[in-house]
């Protein structure tokens, strides 16, 4: 996704959520293993994102990385969810 947020996650009336604005996700084929990342690995929003993205080292050729950052940002959301 690369832009996982409390703002883009959307919750319906029964209470299901779905994921919104998938404009910056990566584009993964599992059976050539390629990955269609655009031009720059750091984008989306600056509070939801992980130290290697932010530092720029995130490894830009595997999908788990984009995967664990994804994780990252969902356990902010998270921990919003609980400051309220």
């Amino acid at each position: 996704h690369r832009d996982l947020k409390s703002r883009n996650i959307l919750v319906k009336s029964n209470r299901q959520c779905c994921i919104a604005d998938l404009g910056l996700a990566v584009m993964h084929s599992q059976g050539s293993d390629y990955l269609d990342i655009g031009n720059n690995p750091r984008v989306g929003t600056k509070r939801y994102m992980a130290p290697e993205v932010l530092s720029e080292q995130i490894r830009t050729d595997c999908f788990e990385s984009y995967k664990k950052t994804d994780i990252w940002a969902y356990g902010l959301v998270l921990w919003e969810i609980t400051r309220r």
